[in-house]
């Protein structure tokens, strides 16, 4: 059994995906490319369908900032 949160990794979307009956073994960092910069891509949800059960905890997210992101921190 596997259990999946929606976190922020420096202010960026990102969902962390771990076993539940398992102790976490080691992690992996999916990262998209750049034509692609979801961190919601059919690969990661199989890395994470995949690997979890075996104890590995996996964690996708958005490399690049948002245009709006970007804007935000820099009016702050």
């Amino acid at each position: 059994m596997i259990k999946s949160a929606e976190i922020q990794v420096d202010g960026r979307p990102a969902l962390l995906t771990v076993p539940v009956d398992a102790p976490v073994r080691v992690g992996v960092v999916a990262l998209h490319g750049s034509s692609n910069s979801s961190y919601r891509q059919v690969i990661f949800e199989h890395l994470a369908a995949t690997l979890a059960p075996l104890g590995d905890a996996v964690l996708a997210f958005e490399r690049a900032r948002s245009r709006l992101t970007e804007r935000a921190g820099a009016t702050r």
